[in-house]
């Protein structure tokens, strides 16, 4: 009898603090509000709250030197100028369509295409000496820039882009040029005998040819490679048939010095 006494006391308050409680929230309803709750975000203290943010000035250690800023001082607007295409007889050559973009203010249009030795000063190269890869002499010394210019100064070089099939009496004064990768996108195009019309036919990296004339055209006037894209293209797309850099009659190779690899031997490719 103890025992069930006991157990009924138990559960008779049981049931007056759930009728309080719900007497409570009842309450709570009626008066449109509610008890507040707290809730602390353990990483709270980690966070900053917002607009108590500070930023704290570096302060460069007595008797070490302040790091060196990556950012080259501002080279300024020099650059050298080639006039040969004002002889030009093309009616719409890109120089004259740019000038009729919104690229127009910024375009210069006697930036030489070629390099000769007349653009390389020793002034010249010490401003740009400051940069490294396609952007400057960085990693080339200024005998090395000067005695390759003087070799290439000859006018046969000039001629490199004269040797056309346009080029013949009667033929059109302008030089439609393709520019063809290795990306995939040609792949079902039948673009193959519109490319090979073009006066001269731009390729680089995994020339691939053999096989895929229907697509990609069957010329190649120049070749364009470095040897770190050379050696990758003949591994990376022997498996599609490309074991060799193009070899034709008409072919002309455009070497690109890696910035670490200036020097290259002579042979035959």
């Amino acid at each position: 009898m103890t025992c069930l006494r006991s157990r009924a006391l138990r559960w008779a308050l049981l049931g007056a603090v759930t009728l309080e409680f719900l007497y409570q929230a009842g309450t709570y309803y009626r008066r449109g509000s509610f008890p507040s709750f707290s809730y602390r975000d353990p990483l709270s203290a980690r966070q900053p709250r917002a607009g108590a943010m500070t930023v704290q000035t570096p302060v460069t250690p007595l008797g070490r030197r302040a790091p060196r800023s990556t950012l080259q001082p501002f080279l300024g607007d020099l650059y050298g100028r080639d006039e040969t295409y004002r002889s030009s007889r093309c009616p719409g050559g890109i120089r004259k369509r740019i000038a009729d973009t919104n690229f127009s203010s910024v375009f210069l249009e006697a930036i030489p295409v070629l390099q000769w030795a007349r653009h390389a000063r020793p002034a010249e190269y010490r401003r740009l000496q400051s940069y490294g890869g396609a952007h400057g002499w960085q990693e080339i010394g200024w005998p090395v820039v000067r005695g390759a210019l003087a070799r290439l100064d000859a006018s046969a070089n000039g001629r490199m882009f004269e040797a056309r099939p346009g080029a013949a009496a009667g033929g059109s004064p302008c030089i439609r040029c393709a520019v063809v990768g290795n990306g995939g996108i040609l792949n079902g195009s039948w673009a193959g005998a519109a490319i090979d019309q073009h006066d001269y036919v731009f390729r680089t990296n995994g020339a691939l040819t053999k096989g895929f004339e229907r697509d990609v055209g069957r010329r190649t006037s120049f070749y364009v490679f470095s040897t770190n894209t050379m050696v990758n293209s003949l591994r990376n797309y022997a498996s599609n048939g490309f074991h060799q850099l193009p070899q034709t009659l008409e072919t002309k190779y455009i070497f690109l010095p890696d910035p670490t690899e200036i020097t290259c031997c002579s042979g035959r490719l």
